[in-house]
């Protein structure tokens, strides 16, 4: 519908309005919230000769090359998102998170210090400031204001961007709350990635376990060598159709993360990626493992 719009303005010779950006902006934040990051940037790219505005682009843009791992090109989009922009505080949390996972402390703290200038304290700056304590020196003051959605969409970044030690001092946090909520979101997150917590393959029982072993391949990216484990699997016990399901949607993992990184450069692959995903999506957590 937007498409057709567009397409009469131009034919008519009339100008966009100059807040047309909002308009999309709902479509392409529930886009990146679904982490459905390759068609927003399909989209963007769409979009970015009809009169956008450039720091609402730079802030989508960035979120969603952060979202597929692509960080130069991220940090560089929401460096450039002005200060005296709307998208400007959602570009420092990203940029914070992204410091964050590379360790780069001095620049997070940087980050957080002007999410301080520009809201105050409320709950999320706080919240961000208290992670950041946590990150820095594993431990936090306060936290009966913490904003749980804040910790949430955290999590769920550095999951994406494979920050382990922030991850696994998350999750030693989630356990010593009494926070049920927090616990709620936290482990949904773990369930929607398959993230398995450094920690836990550390003990024998683990690595006697074949498919545990193989969970925490998977969570360290190590896809050929869950690969190769399942494999083996299925020629010890050829009817273990969980195990062809796993070693499936495995194969179609390290396909789509390598698709996720050609498919900016080349958008004729996207349709395949999306095509990859949508197959991956269905194995991770077959209903019916024999299908």
């Amino acid at each position: 519908y937007l498409h057709r719009v567009i397409e009469k303005r131009k034919e008519a010779g009339s100008q966009l309005d100059a807040g047309i950006d909002r308009i999309f902006h709902p479509l392409i934040q529930s886009l990146i919230a679904k982490r459905n990051y390759i068609m927003s940037l399909h989209m963007l790219e769409k979009l970015e000769h009809i009169g956008l505005s450039n720091d609402w682009l730079s802030s989508m843009k960035g979120l969603s090359f952060m979202g597929i791992g692509l960080l130069p090109k991220a940090k560089a989009l929401l460096a450039s998102v002005p200060s005296s922009s709307l998208y400007y505080f959602q570009s420092l949390e990203a940029l914070c998170i992204i410091a964050w996972v590379e360790e780069k402390f001095n620049e997070a703290d940087m980050y957080v210090k002007q999410m301080e200038t520009l809201a105050g304290h409320d709950r999320k700056t706080v919240t961000f400031r208290l992670l950041h304590q946590r990150f820095t020196t594993n431990h936090m003051d306060d936290t009966k204001n913490i904003d749980i959605e804040a910790v949430s969409e955290v999590f769920g970044k550095c999951v994406e961007l494979n920050g382990k030690k922030q991850l696994e001092q998350l999750v030693s946090f989630m356990h010593k709350t009494e926070n049920t909520v927090l616990q709620q979101k936290v482990s949904k997150l773990v369930d929607e990635f398959g993230y398995v917590p450094i920690n836990m393959p550390c003990s024998e029982k683990t690595q006697e376990n074949p498919l545990l072993y193989a969970a925490h391949l998977l969570s360290q990216q190590k896809y050929p060598e869950a690969r190769k484990l399942y494999k083996q699997m299925i020629n010890q016990q050829p009817l273990q159709d969980e195990i062809r399901c796993k070693l499936a949607a495995t194969m179609l993992l390290e396909l789509k993360q390598l698709l996720a990184t050609k498919v900016a450069l080349y958008p004729n692959l996207y349709n395949l990626y999306q095509a990859v995903t949508g197959l991956h999506s269905t194995l991770e957590y077959p209903s019916n493992p024999s299908v």
